[in-house]
């Protein structure tokens, strides 16, 4: 089963998201604290026991306040302050853990969740379009336990998943302790845009998942920005396939202009901004993408 070496995009539970690499004896889950908005970003994600969660000031007078954790785990509330300056909490249990900025609750929440390790550790599955107008995926795994195969789906939404084709596992009866590379072409070619993951299966039947991986058909030098689920009643995700540019932002505006909520991004386009909207009222939103060269605008839809 997968484990995910870095979270730095914000993810949903059934969704892990395309990360950058950290050894996967030391991850750090980090978490930047203020800045443009009173937020925690990402607000949720999924860590396993050994990694560090570190809470990063960016802006303002904050708290990182546990308000509920697993039995046995230890409770933290610590200022987060220019003075302060970075915060280092290693959870010794597993289960979820939720935290608070005491002086903006309930609107400035996370929570994180933390798993066993899993055997399959893996760097993020990647995708590129062929000179052909096909997708090919690529993954690398450090170490294997147990594996019997991978299934590489494809979506068009990023939610309903089918399976396109299957590779067994390079690891001799299925375990290894050498980087293994592997790669799969989809037959289709692409129309437009869609979404792939791996679905890793044990010799023992259990499954997992890999990251989330978003391409879209367009020029090299091109960025896509997609929005989804849209419309949405509680969540929407952002994702972002092209080159990002310098001083990159994701906005949150209303229909007047006026912002809501604000991201910076960072250039190897390993963010994945997640705007919560269950408290906005239902209507249409604006999310744009702005850097030194482009301003990119999409609309959203807030159902009731």
């Amino acid at each position: 089963m997968f484990r995910s070496l870095f979270f730095k995009k914000p993810a949903l539970i059934a969704l892990l998201l395309c990360a950058g690499i950290l050894p996967a004896s030391a991850a750090i889950l980090t978490i930047t604290v203020g800045g443009a908005s009173n937020t925690f970003s990402p607000s949720s994600a999924t860590i396993f026991l050994g990694d560090t969660v570190r809470w990063q000031w960016a802006g303002g007078f904050h708290t990182s306040t546990s308000t509920s954790v697993p039995g046995g785990a230890a409770t933290w509330n610590q200022s987060m302050t220019s003075a302060a300056g970075n915060f280092d909490y290693i959870p010794s249990v597993t289960g979820t853990y939720n935290y608070q900025c005491t002086p903006h609750a309930p609107v400035m929440v996370g929570t994180f969740t933390v798993s066993q390790p899993l055997p399959v550790s893996m760097e993020p599955l990647s995708a590129k379009i062929n000179t052909e107008g096909r997708v090919q995926l690529s993954w690398k795994t450090l170490s294997e336990t147990n594996n019997k195969q991978f299934a590489v789906q494809r979506s068009a939404d990023g939610f309903s998943f089918k399976t396109i084709g299957t590779l067994a596992t390079k690891a001799p009866g299925g375990f290894s302790h050498e980087p293994l590379h592997y790669s799969y072409t989809d037959k289709e070619i692409l129309a437009a845009r869609a979404f792939y993951r791996l679905q890793q299966t044990d010799n023992d039947g259990r499954q997992s998942y890999s990251n989330v991986c978003f391409i879209a058909r367009k020029g090299a030098e091109d960025l896509v920005l997609h929005l989804h689920p849209n419309p949405t009643r509680d969540h929407v995700m952002v994702h972002l396939s092209g080159p990002i540019g310098e001083a990159a932002s994701i906005q949150l505006l209303d229909l007047t202009g006026k912002l809501l909520e604000q991201f910076s991004l960072a250039k190897d386009n390993s963010d994945m901004p997640l705007f919560d909207l269950r408290k906005r009222a239902a209507g249409i939103y604006l999310i744009r993408y702005t850097d030194d060269r482009q301003t990119l605008t999409e609309k959203v839809t807030r159902s009731e």
